[in-house]
Formats: C-alpha cells, sequence, structure tokens
C-alpha cells in the first residue's frame, strides 16, 4: 500500500527509529547522501543536535506512526528503537514501547510493502550462563530471559523479526546482534562504566568480552542497507578479550567487588556513576562470546577498529 502523491525524490526514503539515540545520530550522518531520512523516537532531540533529516517527536505505539507511512513511501526502515532497561523506567511501560511499538511498526512495514527491514537486537538474548561454550553461532538457544525479565522485551522482539522473516516474503528482513557497542560518542551503560576511574569487577570472575566500535558498527549497518537481505547475523568485534585486560586498556583501575555485596546493592548502585543494571552482573561473571562469521563471510565485512584502538577510544590515557 504505497503513497502515491508524495513528492519525488531522487533519494530513497529511510525511516530510522530511536532517532534520538546517538547510534541513530551517528548512523544518520553516514547515510545523509544516500537517503533521505525520517527519523522517530518519543524522546526529543538534544538541544545541539541537527538531524540530518525530518525528525518527528511521537511514538511508535500511537497513530501517529501510522501518518508518517501513510505520507513517506520508505524503501527501507531501521528499528533502533528499542528502550533499555534502567531503574527509572516503569516495566510497563518499557514492554509497551519495545513490544507494542515493534509489533506496529512491523505492522506498518508490511502494509505498506517496505522493502527492507533492518533490526537491532542484541546478543545479550543469548543470556549469560557458565555452560556457555565459546563462538555461539545465530542457531543457538535465546535463554537470556530465563533468570532476568528484564530481557524479556529484548528476546520478544527478536522473535517478532524471525516472524517477518517467513511470514513477510515481500520484506527482506535482517536482524543484528550486536556484541557490546563502543565509541567516544555513545553514552550506553557499558561506555559509562568504562569511562570510570574505577570499574566494579566482580570477585573471582574475569570472563571473555567483546566489543564493536561504534564506526564499525555503522559500517555494518550501511552494507546491510546497501545489500538488503533475509537473516540472523551476529556482529563482534576483533576478538574476545578478558574484562580485567579491556579494563587496563581503557586506563581504568579494577574494582573487586563480591557478587552477592554487588548483587544486593543493586538499587543503589544504579544510581551512582556505576550503571551496573541487574541482568548484566551475569555477562561479568560468565563469558556470551559470539561468533560473526557468516556477517564477514556474506558482506565480505571487515572492522576498520582494532580491539585496542577501540577501547582506548574510551580511555583516560592516549594510544
Amino acid at each position: 500500500m504505497r503513497q502515491h502523491n508524495q513528492k519525488k525524490t531522487q533519494k530513497p526514503l529511510l525511516l530510522i527509529t530511536g532517532a534520538s539515540g546517538r547510534l541513530a545520530q551517528l548512523t544518520a550522518q553516514v547515510l545523509k547522501n544516500t537517503y533521505s531520512i525520517v527519523g522517530v523516537d518519543p524522546r526529543p532531540l538534544g538541544n545541539k543536535v541537527k538531524f540530518p533529516g525530518i525528525f518527528k517527536c511521537i511514538d511508535n505505539t500511537k497513530r501517529d506512526l501510522d501518518e508518517i507511512f501513510r505520507r513517506y513511501a520508505f524503501e527501507s526502515v531501521l528499528h533502533l528503537g528499542r528502550i533499555k532497561f534502567t531503574v527509572r523506567q516503569n516495566i510497563q511501560n518499557r514492554f509497551d514501547h519495545n513490544v507494542k511499538g515493534t509489533h506496529h511498526l512491523f505492522h506498518l512495514v508490511k502494509n505498506y510493502d517496505v522493502k527492507h527491514l533492518l533490526v537491532m537486537g542484541t546478543y545479550h538474548v543469548y543470556g549469560a550462563h557458565a555452560d556457555n561454550y565459546l563462538y555461539l553461532e545465530e542457531e543457538a538457544p535465546l535463554r537470556g530471559g530465563q533468570m532476568f525479565p528484564e530481557l524479556v522485551d529484548a528476546i520478544e522482539i527478536d522473535h517478532m523479526a524471525q516472524t517477518m522473516m517467513w511470514r513477510s516474503a515481500e520484506t527482506s528482513t535482517t536482524l543484528l546482534r550486536p556484541a557490546n557497542i563502543i565509541g567516544p560518542k555513545l553514552n550506553n551503560a557499558i561506555c559509562r562504566l568504562l569511562k570510570n576511574p574505577y570499574c566494579p569487577k566482580l570477585l573471582g570472575y574475569d570472563p571473555l568480552m567483546q566489543f564493536v566500535h561504534e564506526q564499525d558498527m555503522v559500517q555494518a549497518i550501511q552494507a546491510c542497507l546497501i545489500h538488503p537481505t533475509t537473516g540472523i547475523y551476529n556482529l563482534a568485534g576483533e576478538g574476545p578479550i578478558p574484562y580485567s585486560a579491556a579494563i587496563r586498556l581503557v586506563g581504568s583501575k579494577a574494582l573487586p567487588v563480591p557478587y552477592t555485596l554487588l548483587a544486593s546493592g543493586m538499587g543503589a548502585l544504579a544510581k551512582t556513576k556505576f550503571p551496573f543494571s541487574r541482568y548484566l552482573l551475569d555477562y561479568f561473571r560468565y563469558p556470551t562470546v559470539i561468533s560473526d562469521r557468516a556477517f564477514r563471510r556474506y558482506y565480505q565485512f571487515s572492522h576498520e577498529q582494532t580491539l585496542k584502538k577501540t577501547l582506548l577510544s574510551l580511555g583516560h590515557v592516549q594510544s
């Protein structure tokens, strides 16, 4: 159901959800010469942010989004709009936005014959478990919600994206499951943690972790949009590294904390400069190491940023 009275444009139209987020803004800046971009987000843009396209402050669950699809004939949709868990975020509101909002968005994508849907998932859906084997591939079971309901919405979005793949053959649906995305311009939990001069480290644990530089993440998104395909792809950085080594590379110092003490003090700790969320604790105990061999092979993709440069981009010391 394409809109026919839309003004002619030489560039294909791209919708970006979660457009107020920093990763979305970085991505939009790279794609602005290739696409005419419309961004939507229930959060307003920052005072000093200039979005390279049309920005609408709307919620994915509202009918305002229907009007956006009626007005613009999008060729591609980039879904970056999942609200991450925080102690201040009402659980029901977050679930409504993430799950109901995504369901509404996918319904519009299907009804308006969008050619390509790119969904940003997370490697957290695999869960952190003592029996995880190294280099989890895309077929591995999604066990992230077994212990922590905070991850249920992420897994539900993942499942909805997979359903789109098989029920909407007219739309190429790509689902990315990246590892920790970090960089100097991002402000997510892992970036805030590693930017501290002291990083909490669970006594007796030093799991392998993976990091993707923000620039490499944007390049991966661009590659998916240029060559749309239906599939699920992990995305990791150059290689895994022990958490303690990552702390040293960014120029911070490890702050050893017993697991029981940290787990019992999560409510108070989350309000301080240490941005641990309860569900993240197990990722600092057990390794969740993913394989992105399928993504590299299909897209002929290689990361421009080494692991060392990726971590140094956050650090307190110069490379």
